[in-house]
């Protein structure tokens, strides 16, 4: 009997919750549960009312208590994960599982301890948690290091994070960047599919409540202090004058959240922003929304833009978007980073163009399709997690 390769998930937060890096866990796991893996992500279970067990669409997900009160319970949380982990490992019938720990976790020296005496390898999957370093060049701080070298291998879907470790650490040998994985895509969305997904997203979040007719704008945020932020808010100052009734969601929750609502709020913006912080029905924000705006001046690549245009949404995306290849041939609306008017600009003309940009949205679709097909992505994702592929780091064109 052939035996299933089986593969442990490590991240610090899943569900019902999405950001970038539970975006891109969820990515993983579905991708390598759709190749044949049988794949368990594990998670803290941070609020006492949270299932400890549960599937999430093809794997399964277990949550590890986590105590909120005493001085040790850092220290009794990483008994309990070990002991979790170490009766999912004991379950695979003599084969040793990959284990994969997405972000670099501060719980990353027990999750090493656990590997090395139950594990094929411990590989750490990185993304845009590390733009901020990377855009700044910044030194990499030791804790950081200590975490990051700790793994056996590493795998980026951004280059540019990618091109940083590689020079902050010297870690070209173990050092793996692969396109980044997508949920499987659905149809271009048509005006039904919007209005009932508009319907649905209302009666979930009254902050995105709209009208069936209304122009909507999505961007899904870090909130990580990248200026762009900024850029996006003066440029929908100019886009609610030309279109009053237009509405703007920005999706997603960090350190720097409490600085934007603030700032939306003494731009008098609030009545046509809204932002819920993290939503975990990706498939239908995008829908819902006539477009997707990336207004980054941090250069990388984005992975909820990738998505969006996988499931046929139409996109405004500064020059600081930077795919690891076919970047110059993606049907996206370009505007130069840090240029607001711009940028208000292009998303004017596109609202006031729902067609065009449905159609804008399909040729997307068809775009990450063609140059990254499903397929292709799971095998290049399974071959560097198990490192029978390496692929080095190449320079963003």
């Amino acid at each position: 009997m052939t035996l299933r390769p089986q593969a442990l998930m490590y991240i610090d937060h899943f569900w019902p919750e999405i950001s970038h890096r539970q975006m891109l866990a969820a990515n993983i796991a579905g991708g390598l549960a759709e190749s044949g893996w049988q794949v368990t992500v594990v998670a803290p279970q941070r609020e006492p009312h949270w299932p400890a067990q549960f599937q999430y669409r093809n794997f399964d997900a277990r949550r590890v208590f986590w105590p909120h009160r005493g001085a040790w319970r850092r220290r009794r949380f990483e008994r309990c994960l070990s002991e979790e982990l170490g009766v999912l490992a004991g379950g695979a019938h003599h084969v040793r599982p990959h284990f994969v720990v997405v972000g670099a976790s501060s719980e990353m020296n027990a999750l090493r301890r656990f590997a090395d005496n139950r594990c094929d390898r411990l590989i750490l999957v990185v993304g845009s948690e590390l733009r901020a370093y990377a855009a700044s060049n910044r030194a990499i701080p030791k804790a950081l290091r200590a975490n990051i070298l700790a793994a056996n291998s590493i795998v980026t879907y951004c280059a540019t994070v990618g091109g940083w470790l590689r020079q902050q650490l010297n870690v070209e040998n173990v050092l793996r960047c692969v396109p980044p994985p997508l949920a499987p895509p659905a149809p271009g969305a048509t005006q039904v599919d919007r209005a009932a997904a508009r319907r649905a997203l209302g009666r979930l979040h009254p902050l995105l409540d709209v009208e069936e007719d209304q122009p909507v704008v999505l961007t899904c945020a870090e909130f990580d202090g990248d200026p762009g932020r900024d850029d996006l808010l003066v440029a929908w100052s100019d886009v609610v004058r030309a279109l009053p009734r237009a509405r703007l969601w920005m999706v997603g929750a960090g350190s720097d959240w409490h600085r934007v609502a603030r700032r939306v709020g003494d731009m008098n913006l609030e009545r046509s922003i809204a932002m819920p912080g993290v939503f975990d029905d990706w498939h239908d924000l995008t829908t819902a929304a006539n477009c997707y705006v990336h207004p980054a001046r941090w250069p990388g690549e984005c992975l909820s833009l990738r998505q969006a245009l996988a499931y046929g949404s139409a996109a405004v995306a500064t020059c600081a978007w930077q795919t690891l290849e076919h970047h110059d041939s993606a049907p996206v609306a370009r505007v130069a980073a840090g240029h607001p008017r711009e940028m208000a600009a292009r998303l004017i003309a596109m609202l006031r163009d729902p067609v065009g940009a449905d159609r804008l949205g399909i040729d997307a679709a068809h775009w990450v399709e063609h140059h990254w097909p499903a397929e292709q992505v799971r095998t290049a994702w399974v071959e560097s997690l198990t490192g029978r592929l390496a692929l080095s780091v190449t320079a963003e064109s």
